[in-house]
């Protein structure tokens, strides 16, 4: 789930844009399935860290953060779209 604002790229296969100040975008775009997995990412890190932490305080249990965002993706030698 990219939740960066403004857009700044995405990495490949990213299938959710949600901004990370929308709580709500994000609980409807995931479901209702608590235990749905999703990894949230940003261009450097600090609103998916946002984003995750809003999530799990609604319940989500299986909700991971990509350190680094997409900075931390390319700097390790992965493609940006």
């Amino acid at each position: 789930v990219n939740v960066h604002i403004p857009n700044a790229g995405e990495i490949p296969g990213t299938d959710i844009h949600v901004p990370y100040t929308d709580t709500d975008g994000l609980e409807d775009a995931l479901g209702h399935d608590l235990a749905a997995p999703a990894v949230l990412y940003c261009h450097t890190g600090p609103m998916s860290v946002i984003a995750t932490a809003d999530l799990v305080d609604l319940g989500y249990c299986r909700i991971h953060d990509l350190p680094g965002g997409m900075v931390a993706w390319e700097a390790a030698g992965y493609p940006l779209d």
